[in-house]
């Protein structure tokens, strides 16, 4: 007999924050925003379920992945003070939230979290548009926020990079995220020739994501897979 196991895919669903905009080069504004949402109703009432909560950049089936992690949890009043200490007591408009219709990743997801955000001040202006005009404005950095569902595996180390100040828009960096201590424990990561210390790296520089966030992390694909008890 073989049973089936639900695992998290390799893709992370985000809204990812243009560094650009004034209020998202606030590490407070970016932590409030994780805080405010309660993503677990999302997922159960938008995805039926069939998501798994993002925690930081990696999923969880990551082996860069800290077990030890947990991820952000539904706390309006934390978001509010994240506000006030990042000086947007009242909050703030997002007059470019961009994203296309998918269902599970698209502009469905930002009007759940329009209730949200309303009560940290913050507004949203969603515009939806194909995929393909997406990411040439993603590429020129003309967004405040999109909304996309992003491969984030198998190659841990390349898809942490896409994070690393040298990376280019281009280059998919879409929110221009620079942090010189992410850098520095991705450049040890691709130096290390020892396994052990290179996840370890990697693993730094993934729950650094999560502190200092470049977005809002949704979801992670639920992936069933069928397991062989003798494998």
């Amino acid at each position: 007999s073989k049973n089936l196991i639900e695992v998290a895919e390799m893709f992370t669903r985000i809204v990812y924050f243009n560094m650009d905009f004034e209020p998202s080069k606030k590490q407070e504004v970016r932590q409030a925003i994780n805080f405010a949402v309660d993503r677990e109703l999302i997922i159960k009432k938008l995805l039926k379920d069939k998501a798994f909560l993002a925690t930081s950049w990696l999923p969880t089936s990551s082996a860069a992945f800290d077990k030890n992690s947990k991820p952000y949890p539904y706390d309006p009043k934390k978001a509010k003070e994240l506000m006030a200490k990042a000086g947007y007591p009242n909050g703030f408009t997002i007059d470019q939230a961009i994203g296309t219709g998918n269902e599970s990743w698209g502009v469905g997801v930002y009007e759940a979290m329009l209730p949200y955000l309303k009560e940290i001040g913050v507004t949203l202006k969603i515009q939806q548009m194909e995929g393909a005009a997406m990411v040439e404005r993603n590429k020129n950095g003309e967004f405040q926020t999109f909304i996309w569902s992003m491969g984030s595996g198998p190659d841990i180390l390349g898809t942490l990079k896409r994070f690393h100040s040298e990376t280019s828009r281009v280059g998919g960096n879409y929110g221009n995220y620079k942090k010189p201590a992410f850098d520095k424990l991705l450049d040890q990561a691709a130096a290390e020739r020892e396994p052990v210390k290179q996840i370890e790296s990697m693993k730094q520089a993934n729950n650094l994501l999560f502190e200092d966030p470049p977005a809002w992390f949704f979801t992670n694909n639920q992936a069933v897979r069928a397991h062989h008890p003798w494998v």
